[in-house]
């Protein structure tokens, strides 16, 4: 698997309207690519978000990190910043076991 971090600063008054785009644009779109595995939205405090997401490919994960950046592009009015980015491919993995 291949993981990325998002790490964003925005307009923290525009927080809702983010939040809509992700779950209503991003999250349907990520869901349709190839090797899509999850997505996550960690949020850290006023005017602060991450965003954590797996592909099976670095192909696939390459590909979601320009529609992220479309999509903040098409939210501008947010004033989000460019995100700081952390790739790499997921080398140990554990999940619950129930």
């Amino acid at each position: 698997m291949y993981t990325f971090i998002q790490q964003y600063t925005y307009d923290p008054t525009a927080s809702a309207t983010l939040l809509h785009a992700l779950e209503t644009t991003l999250v349907p779109r990520l869901r349709t690519m190839p090797d899509f595995v999850a997505y996550y939205w960690l949020d850290l405090g006023v005017g602060a978000g991450a965003a954590l997401c797996m592909f099976e490919e670095q192909a696939s994960a390459e590909s979601s990190l320009a529609l992220a950046a479309a999509l903040v592009q098409d939210y501008a009015p947010i004033n989000v910043a460019p995100a700081q980015v952390i790739r790499g491919k997921v080398k140990i993995h554990a999940v619950c076991s129930l």
